[in-house]
């Protein structure tokens, strides 16, 4: 009998190391550090879009392969996460035995909760972790052939293989849902814990796309067609909530649905580029990566799109995690790297506590208008200025004049929606406040 011996990482993890390299870099973006994916080749071995997810800015985990001493055994993957966005990474899980296979799938439902399946000579194992990936204990057997898993929370787990979906739920295997014959292949499954369910499926092996989305209702039990045009199939889709979604072709069109796939609004890309990797953070704001160094970004839906400058490295990976946090993985060199910006990655703002004017708005966020209240002491004696800039750094309103009463009156309702900075200028000095559009 063969032994089977499972590494786990301290809870301590060790940091990674840091080189220089010759990145031109922007103000928007910083180096977190590098990626501990095999090196040795220029560019390095390719990492899969679902092989880096990161859960929420700080959690993440990352597959890689660990190269054995001979060409005669194939590489062990290696399953390494992070709990602090990226600046260090452990092992989670190792799978010492040559003779082993890769670990081939992992979801996690939460921070906690996760399942791995690991495929053998033998039929398909599932491991579980309940403490972030700490330990992994086994949970069940699978016959061959899982090409899918999602986790919705720790009792109810989704398996496809082949055809076939089967609901794992309080220790009880059942096949819930048999796809018509027709079916050639599924998509990344996403469910949402009202019961709302897509998968793109009927593959296109030439252009590597869908030509349909099928969505359920009833947590899977049944499947409709909500979207099917094989004149205009979709590479990727992503949707940031149950109602509103995006399909994106490998042209730079996109369409976009705000009621479950009832209807579809199509839009395009500055560029007609393929994309490689997209994320929304909201219904209305999300990020689309480009092949080379393309970085589009909307805030209005996919109405417009702003081209925005990414480091000079080849990108692969892109998360959206709110209007100004944003993750970008990348390969230079034999290396792979992950980037941060802290800025939407819009170009930088002149920092807010270079003022010292006493500045509110009310409300804030605001939708038509909103009240910007500065103390009279402040703006007497003479003029005040009113200035508004988006993240571009570009001015979109200015007023100037004499402040005998407060509150001024600020209008949006014909800005789209976004982050502002507001400048104010008087004799008694300047300030600045960070004006939320919807």
């Amino acid at each position: 009998m063969k032994r089977k011996t499972c590494f786990i990482g301290p809870r301590s993890l060790l940091l990674t190391m840091y080189l220089v390299y010759d990145i031109p870099l922007f103000a928007q973006w910083s180096v977190v550090g590098i990626l501990p994916t095999q090196t040795g080749a220029n560019p390095p071995v390719e990492v899969g879009m679902d092989d880096l997810t990161f859960l929420n800015p700080d959690f993440g985990y990352l597959f890689y392969d660990v190269p054995m001493y001979t060409h005669y055994i194939p590489p062990v993957t290696c399953l390494k996460r992070t709990l602090n966005g990226g600046l260090a990474w452990g092992i989670s899980y190792y799978y010492s035995d040559f003779f082993s296979q890769d670990i081939k799938y992992a979801s996690f439902a939460n921070v906690d909760t996760g399942f791995l399946v690991i495929t053998t000579a033998m039929p398909t194992l599932v491991y579980m972790t309940i403490n972030a990936g700490m330990s992994w204990v086994y949970n069940m057997t699978l016959m061959n052939g899982v090409s899918q898993i999602f986790a919705l929370n720790g009792n109810s787990v989704y398996f496809l293989r082949g055809n076939e979906l089967e609901l794992y739920d309080l220790d009880t295997l059942v096949n819930i849902y048999t796809f018509p014959a027709t079916f050639t292949g599924g998509g990344r499954l996403q469910f949402f814990q009202n019961g709302t369910a897509y998968m793109p499926t009927t593959y296109n092996v030439s252009s590597h796309s869908y030509a349909t989305l099928m969505q359920s209702t009833d947590h899977g039990y049944s499947w409709d067609t909500v979207y099917h045009d094989p004149s205009m199939p979709f590479l990727m889709y992503a949707f940031p909530d149950d109602s509103s979604g995006y399909l994106l072709s490998d042209s730079g069109y996109i369409m976009r649905t705000t009621d479950k796939g009832q209807s579809w609004i199509a839009s395009v890309l500055p560029q007609p580029v393929k994309p490689v990797s997209v994320s929304f953070c909201s219904p209305l704001k999300g990020m689309v990566l480009g092949p080379s160094h393309e970085l589009f970004r909307t805030n209005d839906g996919g109405q417009t799109w702003d081209t925005l400058t990414v480091p000079q490295v080849y990108p692969w990976r892109v998360f959206m995690f709110n209007d100004t946090l944003a993750y970008l993985a990348g390969y230079q060199g034999f290396y792979n790297m992950l980037f941060k910006t802290v800025t939407g990655g819009y170009a930088n703002i002149e920092p807010l506590t270079a003022y010292s004017l006493e500045i509110t708005a009310v409300p804030n966020p605001a939708a038509e208008s909103c009240d910007i209240y500065i103390p009279l002491s402040q703006s007497a004696g003479g003029e005040t200025d009113f200035r508004l800039y988006n993240l571009l750094g570009r001015e979109v309103y200015s007023f100037k004049g004499r402040m005998e009463a407060m509150p001024f009156r600020l209008p949006l309702d014909k800005l789209p929606s976004g982050v502002y900075i507001l400048k104010v200028s008087s004799a008694s000095g300047r300030g600045a406040l960070k004006i939320m559009h919807y």
